[in-house]
């Protein structure tokens, strides 16, 4: 689950039910368009024993190995390495991460190919072209897990039973393209609020892919890059083109170092005029939580 389509699936429920706003859908869409979200969405990450498991920084690390030959021998070993895991008191109470080396790991997924039909109803059968038999993959972990998401909400704008709501709506429909075929249900096992740590860092980690912001004053930031090519969701989808211009983001995982320590704990910008389909009122997450972190950078 990344957070920028969470977000999107989000914004269908406020234009169903205007009453989990405390102001109007239209504010909601113009304030966000000025670069005020409301509601920003990290994407998901495993939670198990009390730990969190973010992915791995897009950062060199400090390496322990003392020749170039150790360190090529151990590359393969070091890239398996996917995870890195945080306590919940290290998020819930000083919301404040410490990436290290020790604590890199690796989640085994599971990948399986699944095979799709589609039915003809004039023969009632498979048949070619649109028709014929197709296979897609399917990850999972070995085991049901629980998974997280943070969530950094204006509660002046959208209460925490709105959020709920809106949330508990999403889980039940599913979440995701294959929901239509029973994919992507969830549902809310708890909620915790994090206690927003007095913290003047100058580094931190992104919780959900996001866009640069040419305002934002970093001094630098490392990421990969990630395409979202997004669809129109809910009944958008049947209006003619269901395909949204690409976008290029920053992943979730960044590390970005500030000039100096930031007084807002998001970055990023509105994503707006994506559609070809619809006006300018359709909107995308380009921003993302970012939390104060520190630990074996290469410097």
């Amino acid at each position: 689950i990344k957070g920028d389509t969470l977000f999107g699936m989000f914004v269908w429920q406020l234009a169903h039910n205007n009453k989990l706003l405390s102001t109007s859908f239209d504010n909601f869409i113009k304030d966000y368009k000025n670069n005020i979200p409301y509601i920003i969405f990290s994407s998901a990450y495993l939670y198990k024993n009390n730990f969190y498991y973010f992915n791995r920084p897009k950062f060199p690390v400090k390496k322990d190995c003392v020749t170039d030959f150790e360190a090529i021998k151990n590359r393969k070993l070091e890239k398996k390495k996917n995870y890195f895991k945080v306590s919940q008191n290290e998020i819930v109470e000083n919301f404040n991460i410490e990436i290290n080396k020790n604590n890199f790991g690796k989640i085994d997924i599971i990948e399986e190919d699944v095979i799709h039909n589609k039915i003809s109803r004039q023969t009632c059968t498979t048949g070619e072209g649109t028709f014929a038999p197709y296979m897609t993959t399917k990850k999972y972990f070995p085991k049901m897990r629980n998974i997280s998401i943070f969530v950094l909400v204006d509660e002046t704008k959208i209460s925490l039973d709105s959020l709920k709501i809106a949330l508990d709506n999403i889980g039940k429909q599913g979440y995701g393209k294959d929901a239509s075929i029973g994919m992507g249900k969830f549902k809310i096992i708890d909620v915790l609020a994090c206690k927003l740590a007095d913290n003047r860092s100058k580094k931190y980690y992104s919780l959900s892919p996001f866009v640069y912001d040419e305002n934002d004053e970093f001094e630098d930031i490392y990421y990969e890059p990630f395409t979202r090519y997004g669809k129109h969701g809910d009944h958008a989808v049947f209006t003619g083109n269901p395909f949204k211009n690409p976008i290029l983001m920053i992943d979730d995982g960044a590390i970005i170092i500030y000039d100096k320590a930031p007084d807002k704990i998001f970055v990023g910008k509105a994503i707006k005029n994506i559609s070809r389909q619809f006006d300018g009122n359709v909107i995308h997450q380009g921003f993302s939580i970012i939390i104060p972190c520190k630990g074996d950078f290469v410097e």
